[in-house]
């Protein structure tokens, strides 16, 4: 006859199966968090990518404006900050030497991008590409900034009508 083998004795053979099992839930869990932090989207770079396809659009009014020589408003190139979600853009796509009619633009909802405020904003560039006002006089611009839950993004213009693109740093206050 064998000997009896006791549930003590069985431990210190090797892993029980419902160690086993727990071993196994264990790797699955850290596992499942794994592949979602590598396929789960990264929020600031949808944000950068936006922001940059507005800029695009900036330069491309400012281009626009410089290209045709614009004298008077009704002439040159804009981008216009309607709402949280809208804006517009206003050149001579078709090259016949007249403004077209605005493009309104929205940015996608799902991703929950938005302007900050106060709106409307309007970005205006002149023959010379330099931002000015309604009334044609030249401005320093504030800003256009994007933000969503992860954070926000700024779209500068410089003095010389340079754009760029930079992240910017929620400030909070400290006691």
């Amino acid at each position: 006859m064998k000997p009896r083998v006791t549930t003590v004795e069985k431990t210190r053979l090797g892993l029980s199966m419902i160690e086993l099992l727990l071993v196994i839930g264990m790797v699955s869990v850290i596992a499942v968090f794994a592949v979602i932090s590598l396929f789960r989207p990264n929020r600031s770079a949808y944000r950068t990518n936006i922001a940059v396809e507005i800029a695009n659009h900036l330069q491309n009014a400012r281009i626009d404006s410089i290209h045709r020589k614009a004298k008077t408003v009704n002439q040159m190139g804009q981008v216009r900050i309607i709402d949280r979600r809208t804006y517009s853009i206003v050149i001579d796509a078709n090259n016949d030497g007249y403004l077209d009619y605005p493009v309104v633009m929205n940015l996608p909802e799902e991703l929950g991008v938005e302007f900050s405020e106060p709106f409307p904003k309007t970005f205006v560039f002149d023959g010379d590409g330099e931002t000015v006002d309604l009334e044609a006089h030249p401005i320093k611009p504030q800003p256009m900034i994007l933000e969503d839950s992860s954070g926000s993004t700024a779209i500068k213009i410089s003095d010389d009508g340079k754009i760029t693109v930079v992240p910017t740093v929620k400030l909070t206050a400290t006691r």
